[in-house]
């Protein structure tokens, strides 16, 4: 068994999970493949929801151009926390501290949430990561998390709405520069800080956002590893290359570099 927290995520090859997640009444919501969706009371509108993971699904294609693994994903939503807490606490060793769960399994993964504000962005990310490990058999942590963190908004909002821009911002404004290197040596969630979310949410900005050059160097690494090739660390794709990726970095974030150029792209 290997458990790897991380604020909103847990990762779990278990096998026989889908026995022990058995519950005496799980209400249909509906399928979007690979995703099915059950809830443990009556939603007023599961459209809604199936909605959510069905833009995700066409995010995760458009942005990344990957075409998403068909291993089934158990979606379980609860009502509210005290429910979600009782029901992951049983299966999952300290899970329920996380507002949402991503629990990969041997045949089958599942994603548990429960109501809440942010209830979108968060069955996003960790739907995200659903098709993200069930499509790329192994993915740097950085990078699983960046992407992850992108695609909690839909692609219309992705580059110039979330939270971390203006964290990024300032940071260059006030002297920061980005340390892939660093990032790339911490493999496990229990080492990765707050900023290190930020900054892995930062470089697939660039990567996605920035020059020709960047989108074409993260578009080849996810292809690699989709091929089920080995890929080595994406600091060393960089390194051969002329282009100055950490300059560019740098001058992706400053003030100026307007939203509505990243919406275009």
């Amino acid at each position: 068994m290997r458990i790897v927290l991380c604020a909103l995520t847990m990762t779990m090859v278990l096998s026989g999970l889908a026995n022990r997640d058995a519950k005496a009444a799980w209400f249909e919501c509906g399928t979007v493949a690979p995703f099915h969706v059950q809830s443990d009371y009556v939603l007023r509108n599961p459209s809604a929801v199936l909605q959510i993971v069905k833009q995700l699904k066409h995010d995760f294609e458009k942005t990344l151009q990957l075409t998403p693994s068909q291993r089934p994903v158990e979606v379980r939503l609860f009502l509210n926390k005290r429910d979600y807490k009782r029901h992951v606490s049983k299966r999952i060793p300290r899970g329920e501290k996380h507002p949402a769960l991503f629990v990969k399994g041997t045949d089958v993964s599942w994603v548990y949430i429960y109501s809440q504000p942010d209830f979108s962005k968060n069955l996003r990310h960790e739907c995200a990561h659903a098709l993200l490990h069930n499509s790329l058999f192994v993915l740097p942590l950085w990078l699983d998390e960046g992407l992850a963190q992108y695609l909690e908004l839909p692609t219309d909002r992705a580059a110039s709405e979330h939270a971390h821009l203006a964290v990024i911002r300032r940071a260059v404004t006030r002297g920061w520069r980005p340390n892939l290197q660093k990032l790339e040596k911490k493999s496990t969630h229990d080492r990765f800080l707050e900023s290190d979310y930020q900054e892995s949410w930062a470089w697939v900005h660039f990567l996605l956002q920035g020059p020709q050059e960047s989108r074409k160097t993260l578009r080849d690494y996810l292809k690699r590893i989709e091929s089920r090739k080995f890929a080595g660390r994406m600091s060393e794709w960089m390194e051969t290359s002329t282009f100055d990726f950490d300059r560019q970095f740098v001058a992706h974030f400053r003030p100026k570099r307007s939203r509505a150029l990243w919406s275009r792209k």
